[in-house]
């Protein structure tokens, strides 16, 4: 990974980067038909490389942008939803995760929740972005109910939101966190 993300960097070989990242797509387009042939009612990719976490907002949109467009584009006529997930702080790349066309963007909780929001409304929905580690995993259910409870103050208004860990739960996630977040979500429900 250390070679191709210095590749991407110095930008030497891009015709072969391409080459592979419309591989890569093409690869996902054919597992995604197939897990929709199966019962699946979407497809989900991550990116984690793609974040300016690990790379610039320009080499995103050089190499990742364009190449995630044209999935969301090709799985749409297909009649398939996907869902973009970017580990870390995507913040300064929203706007241009949104107008890749995927109908869900799975956030982390290292995002800025308002700006976000602001970028996704009317647009796509937004999932997450509770933290799986700290919050999930170790915080205890006070701590996750008041982190649950913030996300839909600023991020279910006017819809498009579905409250969920903004990545992978640890193994150890303890059960009452996961039917706590539930609960918070319920009761949102319920009074809005």
């Amino acid at each position: 990974m250390d070679r191709f993300l210095t590749d991407i960097a110095l930008a030497e070989q891009t015709e072969l980067i391409e080459q592979l990242l419309d591989y890569c797509r093409e690869v996902v387009a054919c597992y995604a038909a197939a897990q929709i042939e199966h019962g699946a009612h979407a497809t989900c990719i991550g990116e984690s490389l793609s974040g300016p976490d690990v790379i610039s907002p320009h080499l995103y949109e050089r190499f990742a942008f364009r190449s995630v467009q044209r999935l969301a584009q090709d799985l749409r006529k297909k009649g398939i939803l996907l869902a973009y997930h970017i580990c870390g702080n995507t913040t300064p790349i929203v706007t241009r995760m949104v107008e890749t066309g995927a109908a869900i963007l799975e956030i982390d909780y290292k995002v800025d929740l308002v700006k976000v929001k602001a970028a996704a409304t009317g647009k796509t929905c937004l999932l997450g972005p509770i933290d799986p580690s700290s919050v999930m995993a170790l915080g205890n259910k006070e701590e996750v109910s008041y982190r649950c409870r913030e996300a839909l103050r600023v991020l279910a208004p006017h819809g498009g939101f579905i409250l969920a860990p903004g990545c992978t739960l640890p193994l150890d996630t303890p059960t009452e966190n996961i039917h706590t977040m539930i609960e918070v979500a319920r009761r949102y429900q319920g009074s809005s």
